[in-house]
């Protein structure tokens, strides 16, 4: 099934499939002999099961969101610093492709060696971190496995998905009234939610759904790529550090800002199109084909007492048509098409 909701489900049962199969996969990956790529992978599956959690958390009891919320959130942090020298040394080979001259230089280096010992400490420490990640994430089997969701249908779905778009449109204002690293970061962190829930919706609108994710994605992986820089800028300049001179060190400060500044032009005018409509009229059209998958899985599930004569099944209603073009922002510079469905 891999990571989607199926309206054909009662949506307790699906939400266990999913919630389980991504334990497993961060389980999988854990047991990687490679340590960067496995723990890379595992804690994108954690991400991907809180994001799950976000989306139905109306319809579970809050302690237990909140005990499963931090719980994962707790073993994701303990895996970051595997993570976090690996991500800035792939910063480090983008901007020496881009600036083969300043890769060259003393700060360039001597920042890539500091990097690589940190990644090694990290290494140096065996696979304590790893079997401890993996007893805590067998500990949350049980209460993954038992999850219920009530109401059992689209109620708590639509609350979440309502509210996750909202704080994409709202962290997106506050990025670009602030223009800080943080709420930038901020806004990062909110589409990645969004996009993955995107993931779980697509199977009651798959070519929409499917486009608009892909879109969403791409303004995540900018707003990655930016903070990454914003994370390197800090290292380089920070007082406590002393990387080559005052002046090299301004130049890859100087470069990462003009990068930044080419990518976050890009994600703004990206999020206005993306984020364009208001919460209730963007769920309203998913709700239309959630009910509508539904119905039609009910329908083949239900024996026709008179196969000879019976009737058509009703086609979903259409969204209007001048409002048909905004569920995934219709752009014919990147590719989508002119209309939904």
């Amino acid at each position: 099934m891999g990571y989607s909701l199926d309206p054909a489900l009662p949506v307790t049962h699906s939400v266990r499939q999913v919630a389980l199969s991504e334990l497993d996969g961060a389980r999988a990956w854990l047991a990687e002999d490679d340590i960067h790529t496995g723990i890379h992978n595992a804690r994108k599956c954690l991400k991907r099961l809180r994001s799950l959690l976000r989306l139905v958390e109306t319809g579970l009891p809050e302690p237990q969101v909140d005990y499963l919320q931090s719980r994962l959130r707790g073993i994701g942090r303990e895996l970051a610093p595997a993570r976090d020298a690996q991500a800035l040394i792939e910063t480090l080979d983008k901007l020496a492709l881009k600036s083969p001259k300043l890769s060259q230089g003393k700060v360039f280096g001597q920042i890539r060696e500091w990097l690589e010992n940190r990644r090694a400490n990290v290494e140096a420490r065996g696979s304590d971190p790893v079997e401890k990640a993996s007893e805590d994430l067998d500990k949350l089997r049980p209460l993954l496995a038992k999850l219920a969701v009530f109401p059992d249908d689209f109620e708590p779905i639509r609350k979440g998905a309502k509210q996750q778009y909202r704080a994409c449109r709202d962290a997106y204002r506050e990025a670009f009234k602030t223009k800080s690293d943080e709420a930038l970061h901020e806004w990062r962190k909110q589409v990645q939610r969004h996009w993955r829930q995107l993931q779980l919706l697509a199977p009651c609108w798959p070519d929409t759904l499917a486009a608009r994710a892909e879109h969403v994605h791409s303004l995540a992986k900018k707003l990655g790529d930016d903070h990454d820089l914003a994370n390197l800028q800090q290292l380089a300049t920070a007082p406590a550090m002393s990387f080559g001179g005052a002046d090299e060190t301004e130049r890859l400060a100087k470069r990462c800002r003009k990068d930044q500044k080419a990518l976050r032009a890009e994600a703004k005018a990206l999020g206005a199109r993306l984020f364009a409509d208001k919460p209730k009229t963007f769920i309203a059209r998913i709700e239309t084909r959630w009910n509508a998958a539904v119905e039609a899985a009910a329908a083949a599930d239900k024996p026709a007492k008179r196969p000879d004569r019976q009737p058509d099944a009703p086609a979903p209603a259409e969204p209007d048509a001048d409002r048909v073009n905004n569920v995934v922002f219709l752009d014919e510079n990147l590719g989508a098409g002119s209309k939904a469905g």
